[in-house]
């Protein structure tokens, strides 16, 4: 609908150029401007929507003469941190002096995310770290003096204060940063020069903070076209309350001081969305589900003893669906979070029937990725002396991943390759059986140890070694290949103003194997594959599905975010009132939340749902969550 009216407004004489459209994330940004399509004949400009990240960052670059007066900096640019690169910073300064944040049972790694999570929060509601951090404390029923608290609080200030000194900006004070901007009114009237309609997809997915400021200017501005789910954002780790964008979009429509074109996204109206299963079910995760009987049509329900036998019960069923004639992009395979025994499962399976099949996470880490650790095991083996050795097995990976060939097949020739005594690679000799690609591998590396960056020894790999075979499998390792030496060079260039410089290679491999995660920005899955992704992943990625399948719907990861020792993003938003959550509260929101979730997958599928449970969890431990027992309960009241 935005798209249409857009593009009319495009061949009538509107100049692209002066048109300022803003969507939640990069990916939606790239679905969205090849929607748009290239110019008509006769039109002036081009139209383009860009993340409202991204329009912070440009927002930065434009005025960071204000920026680092306000915030004290003195670097000459800016320069933007990444997450991933973020993560490892901060992880570095928690080391330094954890305090009492080293009594909590909790993954390194995990804590790191939780700390930068009230960052992040904090920021995007408009709140200092002090403010943040006495929310969270309140919402977990603890006093803001509490020993674990204020050391978190002390890591992240720490944290922030060095990443200023260096002049390089963490997601949090970019937030806060356009944030400031936006409420200045020289910038304010400079977007209003530049810019005669502001046009915004999925405001209520848009961080607090930038959507009410964007939401002001939209008053000012010419035209304005503002686009909402009448059911709240799916970003709901953000913290913002369902009804925040509404009441947002019915102050601009109020206020009455523009030619405004308000527009609403509703749900598809799938059959499942009309037969009213899917509002039946998001009202029994609650408690209280509509008086009318829903419809069982189009749902399945299949148990399973325990993980592993629901695996191939998932899988036979897509069998099912392929045989009948949906295509494999058609099948959504929706798990709670990645569980590694049942997606290891379910990709042996589907390799072992040869049915295509991609895994699509939405945080990456360059561990999870066959290919990322490939490379990586290359890496290492050029550089023994400044990390840990690559082990016989991870040089097979490199050699199956190289040649694309049987892992046993693949063995004698990783045996030739390797060298136990440095642990690095040499080229195999006066061996004819050996792959002329591997001979390759061998001389790359020994000439690589003579070599300085990390980035030009990956970049020659994927130049020298990799590029001149173009298999379709040769072609994603090059792709991973320059992707990692894109990471290497970033990280070269943050470290040193972040004091994680020496010595340098030893520096970037403590960050590759502390796990650090990044949002998966990338282009979409190949579109021949049947895909396994969490339910949020989905949902942001704007995919439809004909045929849906929920995995674990007896997990309780359906119904809460496990582990969440040191965050909590509704006492962030303000939706708890600074006053400690009680059980009925977590119950509320979670299930309120669930609803939301069964809702929005409900109205992506435009086929059927075959929802699988598993008695047991990996652990053995038995599962009995809300949606499972909801999922009994309408079965047994369907009519």
């Amino acid at each position: 609908m935005l798209v249409e009216r857009l593009r009319r407004g495009w061949q009538r004489g509107l100049d692209g150029e002066r048109v300022l459209v803003l969507v939640p994330d990069r990916r939606e940004a790239r679905r969205l401007t090849d929607a748009i399509g290239p110019p008509p004949d006769g039109a002036i400009g081009r139209l383009r929507a860009m993340s409202y990240h991204s329009f912070a960052q440009d927002l930065i670059k434009r005025w960071w003469p204000l920026v680092a007066q306000q915030f004290s900096i003195t670097a000459a640019n800016p320069e933007f941190l990444p997450f991933n690169l973020t993560q490892f910073a901060c992880l570095n300064e928690y080391r330094l002096e954890p305090g009492h944040l080293q009594r909590l049972t909790i993954r390194e790694q995990r804590l790191i995310v939780q700390l930068l999570s009230n960052m992040n929060l904090s920021a995007a509601n408009g709140l200092t770290l002090d403010e943040g951090w006495a929310r969270v404390a309140y919402g977990l029923g603890l006093s803001p003096d509490d020993d674990v608290i204020a050391d978190g609080l002390r890591v992240t200030q720490r944290f922030r204060e060095r990443c200023l000194r260096a002049g390089v900006l963490p997601e949090d004070v970019q937030v806060e940063a356009a944030g400031w901007l936006l409420g200045d009114r020289r910038v304010r009237d400079d977007l209003l020069t530049r810019f005669d309609l502001l046009a915004i997809d999925g405001l209520d997915e848009f961080v607090p903070l930038m959507a009410e400021r964007l939401v002001g200017i939209a008053s000012e501005c010419k035209q304005a076209a503002i686009v909402c789910s009448d059911d709240g954002g799916l970003r709901w780790l953000l913290g913002a309350s369902p009804g925040a964008a509404g009441r947002l979009c019915a102050g601009v429509i109020e206020s009455g001081r523009f030619r405004r074109l308000c527009l609403t996204r509703t749900l598809s109206g799938s059959a499942l969305a009309g037969n009213g299963s899917a509002a039946w079910l998001a009202g029994a995760v609650n408690g209280v589900p509509p008086a009318s009987a829903p419809s069982f049509a189009g749902w399945t329900l299949a148990d399973s003893a325990s993980p592993v036998e629901m695996a191939g019960e998932v899988v036979s069923q897509v069998e099912r669906l392929l045989a009948g004639g949906t295509a494999p992009n058609g099948i959504a395979l929706l798990i709670p979070y990645m569980d590694t025994l049942i997606s290891t499962e379910i990709e042996r399976l589907c390799r072992q029937r040869e049915i295509p099949f991609r895994i699509d996470r939405h945080w990456r880490s360059l561990l999870d990725e066959p290919l990322s650790r490939a490379c990586l095991t290359a890496l290492r083996c050029v550089n023994p002396n400044n990390t840990r050795h690559a082990t016989l097995v991870e040089v097979a990976d490199l050699v199956v991943a190289l040649t694309d060939t049987n892992p046993i097949v693949a063995q004698p020739w990783a045996e030739a390759l390797y060298d136990r005594r440095s642990g690095g690679l040499k080229e195999p000799r006066n061996n004819p059986g050996i792959p002329r690609e591997v001979k390759v591998l061998g001389r790359w590396a020994e000439r690589a140890r003579e070599s300085g960056e990390l980035h030009e020894q990956l970049e020659r790999l994927a130049k020298h070694v990799l590029a001149p075979h173009q298999s379709h499998r040769r072609r994603e390792l090059v792709r991973a290949c320059y992707a990692l030496a894109t990471d290497a060079r970033r990280f070269a260039g943050a470290a040193p103003r972040l004091g994680l410089e020496a010595p340098h290679i030893t520096r970037f491999f403590d960050y590759v194997d502390s796990n650090v995660v990044a949002a998966d920005t990338g282009a979409d899955p190949p579109d021949d594959s049947v895909l396994l992704t969490t339910p949020y992943a989905f949902l942001i990625s704007g995919r439809v599905a004909e045929q849906q399948c929920w995995l674990n719907v007896a997990s309780p990861s359906w119904w809460e975010p496990p582990l969440l020792l040191l965050t909590n993003p509704h006492a962030l938003s303000g939706e708890l009132s600074g006053r400690p959550a009680t059980f009925e509260d977590d119950d509320r929101i979670r299930g309120r939340i669930l609803g939301r979730v069964i809702r929005n997958l409900a109205a992506r599928c435009d086929g059927d749902i075959h929802a699988f449970a598993s008695y047991a969890g990996s652990d053995g431990q038995p599962l009995d969550g809300p949606l499972y027992d909801s999922l009994l309960e309408m079965r047994a009241v369907a009519r």
